[in-house]
């Protein structure tokens, strides 16, 4: 990365200690080696997003129910569990299976395409997921090299994802590829039997018609997109749905 060290990528304060390391992608996510270097997110806004934005996004549906389904690991490398309710609990059986132990009156479980049981969530929730994806497709930028994240097309961008002013408002664009299968990268065989590898998370970065600099993100197979310049997100959810079989809708979330 050619940018300079030492300034905050969130709050663009120079004044403050980058000590923490910073993951792109959350290691509860399955990344363990997308980091960015010391100098480019400081230990504020690490921590922050980290206990604010990270910590309630993932314990909400669907990330919190697809760690457990793919049994990705803690940072204490323990199997995952998910508490839909204050009784109610799942945990990992397999690839895509999963217990579920307890019962709550207070949560209503459907199946999905998937044939994974999907908990009704509160939609505040909505909010940490679109200030969690744009903190993502902002250090994705450093990491991409090809466009400045700290120029003011994405000061909104990063006001929102770090302060989320309050009145202020982002959209996302989410979906469900019904195919999961399709998402085996490659099996092969040994004294033990078939090993799988399964695709966890996927990301891209695009440039619209508008200029607008769109994130899309893939965990699992579910499917999100978010503008890094601008809240609307209308542009590339409109693209998406003309040239894709499956259904982009939109979700706008209000600053809490």
């Amino acid at each position: 990365m050619e940018i300079p060290r030492g300034r905050c990528l969130f709050c663009l304060r120079r004044d403050v200690s980058f000590l923490r390391k910073e993951h792109v992608i959350p290691e509860s996510l399955g990344n363990d080696d997308l980091v960015l270097p010391l100098g480019y997110v400081c230990d504020s806004c690490n921590q922050y997003f980290g206990s604010k934005i990270e910590g309630e996004a993932l314990n909400s549906p669907p990330f919190n129910i697809e760690r457990v389904a793919a049994n990705i690991k803690t940072k204490k490398k323990k199997s995952p569990l998910a508490q839909l309710d204050s009784n109610l609990f799942i945990y990992p059986l397999g690839l895509d299976h999963i217990i579920l132990t307890g019962e709550s009156s207070n949560v209503l479980i459907k199946t999905d395409s998937t044939s994974l049981l999907i908990p009704k969530h509160s939609h505040k929730q909505d909010s940490f997921i679109v200030r969690m994806l744009l903190k993502i497709g902002l250090e994705a930028l450093l990491i991409e090299g090809n466009i400045d994240p700290y120029t003011s097309d994405h000061d909104r961008a990063r006001r929102f994802s770090r302060f989320a002013d309050p009145g202020s408002f982002w959209e996302f664009g989410y979906t469900v590829y019904p195919k999961k299968k399709d998402l085996t990268l490659s099996v092969r065989y040994d004294d033990y039997g078939e090993l799988i590898t399964h695709q966890i998370y996927h990301y891209e970065i695009g440039k619209m018609t508008s200029g607008d600099i769109i994130l899309f993100f893939a965990f699992r197979n579910h499917l999100f997109a978010c503008n890094l310049t601008s809240p609307s997100v209308e542009e590339y959810v409109e693209g998406f749905n003309v040239l894709n079989s499956i259904k982009m809708s939109t979700v706008k979330t209000k600053a809490i």
